[in-house]
């Protein structure tokens, strides 16, 4: 659990994230997505241990009253100690610091693991929110690859 000053995030566990993406709820609208989150999270998550299943599944942050956000992390580091992180604020309540507060405390999270060096995300080139986002938890801008801009945090050397 990540505890910042309006949210409580939490990880999903993996009955719980297959259940989430059977009815399409959250960032899972449409079979399309659905497949490639069996692909890419469900399938590489079931035989792992419980710790590394974290950075595989979704995060969910709620505030008082409503779930606000998805996020979570794409791998577990990499041979290098990369991981990359993603967050996605629902429609409603965009604009209004959430975001930027999910990257703060995923990045303090994952800033506690021996083997994580760097965190990285990939934004859409046009989509400035999520970059200024990125830029105010001091990630930095790296290169273009496919249309994205690539940002990197360096936490250990």
């Amino acid at each position: 659990m990540i505890q910042t000053e309006r949210l409580n995030i939490r990880p999903l566990s993996y009955y719980e994230l297959l259940s989430r993406v059977y009815s399409h709820f959250g960032h899972v609208k449409t079979h399309a997505d659905a497949e490639k989150v069996f692909e890419y999270t469900l399938k590489p998550m079931k035989d792992k241990t419980e710790s590394e299943q974290l950075f595989y599944t979704f995060w969910i942050g709620c505030d008082k009253e409503a779930e606000v956000l998805e996020c979570g992390f794409l791998r577990p580091p990499t041979e290098h100690g990369v991981i990359e992180i993603w967050v996605m604020v629902r429609d409603e309540f965009q604009d209004k610091g959430y975001g930027t507060e999910a990257i703060k405390g995923l990045t303090k999270w994952a800033s506690g693991k021996e083997e994580v060096k760097h965190i990285c995300a990939e934004v859409a080139k046009d989509n400035f929110p999520s970059q200024r986002m990125l830029q105010k938890n001091g990630f930095e801008y790296i290169t273009e690859v496919n249309n994205q801009n690539v940002f990197n945090l360096q936490i250990k050397s």
